[in-house]
């Protein structure tokens, strides 16, 4: 289904994703690892997200927990999402 005309499209976030860390919720869970963002933002990836949804559908970056993290702080391009 497309949005309206100058509507944006809605799209509902999981909260089970990578989260910018503002929430107390977030703070409760285990977290394989954190990192900040280019905007020095800090980024945590929890325990669950990393066992039951990236190396579910990843099980090759089991051994690269760093690499992806990484990835978050040392990023070489950081783009806009449009749906987002």
């Amino acid at each position: 289904m497309q949005a309206a005309p100058g509507s944006k499209p809605s799209r509902s976030r999981s909260p089970s994703r990578l989260a910018l860390c503002d929430s107390p919720s977030v703070e409760a869970e285990e977290l394989a690892g954190e990192a900040k963002d280019a905007a020095g933002s800090r980024v945590v990836l929890p325990v669950r997200v990393w066992n039951d949804e990236l190396l579910r559908d990843h099980p090759e970056l089991e051994a690269h927990r760093a690499d992806v993290l990484r990835a978050i702080s040392e990023s070489d391009h950081v783009g806009v999402d449009p749906a987002y």
